[in-house]
This record gives structure tokens, C-alpha cells and sequence, in this order.
């Protein structure tokens, strides 16, 4: 697909993507990057696409050719917030690395429910993912963190295709 598509258009397309990354890494400004990508297929707009050495470690929330399901439903009495950020708040990201972080992001998102869930993914430089997140969006450490358990796992009251997504909103609206 080689296509990120979050409404409204334009698209995401991967090449523009990839450009964007490979300028950015011509800078030099930066040692090393992580990405998070969630969208439908987003998985598309990493894999293979990168060439090696750009320190770039990237996780989405699709492989290639898959959807991805909202579960930000309106009239849900609870709307959390994306996966990757929700689960730093309850996970303390000076202790946590990036690839324990993937690991349990992968199960909860699968939700024991593969008709209806999509499969967390990683590319690039995945020698990136053994540092702390707080090495990359900073940490305070007067910050308090409700350290969660592993078996913290959220389950949406209702997922659906992510294309529907619009479509549910404005039923909901008319309700």
C-alpha cells in the first residue's frame, strides 16, 4: 500500500515519508530517532523502505496490508489515549526500555482478538529499541508513575474498522 491514510486527505505517502527521514538524518541533527506511526497500513510506510544506518527505530500500529481499528468510540463512558502514550503513564520510562514497551503494546493491542485487532510492529535500527523511552521524550524525575503490573492490559468496550471510524461519529451524533 505504501500509504498512510488518516483522514482527512492528503495521504501519508511513504516515499514522502521516507524523503522527509532521509533529510532529516542528512542533518545531522539528531543521533538517533524513534517513530511511532498509527494509522490503516501504516506498517507499509517502513518496511524495506529505509536504508540501513540511519538510526531510525520505528514501531506501528499495522503490518502492511492491515487495518487499523479505532477505539475511540463516541458515547464510550472512556476514550484512552493511543497505545505507545497511554502506556507511558502507567509504565515508568526511565526503567522501561523501548523493546519491553513493543512487547507489551503487542499483546494488548492484539486483545486476544484477532478479528478485530492489528499486529504492533518494528522496523529499521531494532538494536534502538534496548534504551529507555526517557532517553527520547525526556523525563522528570520529580514525575510519579502508577507502575503497572504486565498484566495490565486495557480492553476497548467496542473496536471497529478504522475506515468506519467517521461513520460511527456521525450516527452517534444523529443518536
Amino acid at each position: 500500500m505504501d500509504i498512510s491514510r488518516m483522514p482527512p486527505p492528503p495521504f501519508l505517502y511513504a516515499h514522502d515519508l521516507s524523503n522527509v527521514l532521509k533529510k532529516k538524518n542528512s542533518t545531522r541533527t539528531n543521533k538517533s530517532l524513534v517513530f511511532y506511526l498509527e494509522a490503516c497500513d501504516s506498517g507499509s510506510n517502513f518496511d524495506g523502505l529505509l536504508p540501513k544506518g540511519m538510526n531510525i527505530y520505528a514501531t506501528t500500529s499495522t503490518k502492511p496490508d492491515e487495518l487499523d481499528w479505532a477505539t475511540y468510540c463516541p458515547g464510550d463512558p472512556q476514550n484512552p489515549p493511543p497505545q505507545r502514550i497511554s502506556h507511558i503513564d502507567i509504565h515508568n520510562p526511565q526503567t522501561e526500555t523501548l523493546e519491553q514497551q513493543y512487547e507489551l503494546i503487542k499483546v494488548r493491542t492484539l486483545n486476544n482478538n484477532l478479528d478485530c485487532s492489528s499486529h504492533v510492529m518494528q522496523y529499521d535500527d531494532i538494536g534502538l529499541s534496548q534504551a529507555n523511552p526517557s532517553f527520547y521524550i525526556g523525563a522528570n524525575s520529580t514525575d510519579t508513575f502508577v507502575d503497572q503490573s504486565e498484566d495490565y492490559l486495557w480492553s476497548p468496550s467496542q473496536t471497529i474498522n478504522q475506515r468506519d471510524a467517521d461513520l460511527s461519529r456521525k450516527l452517534f451524533k444523529e443518536s
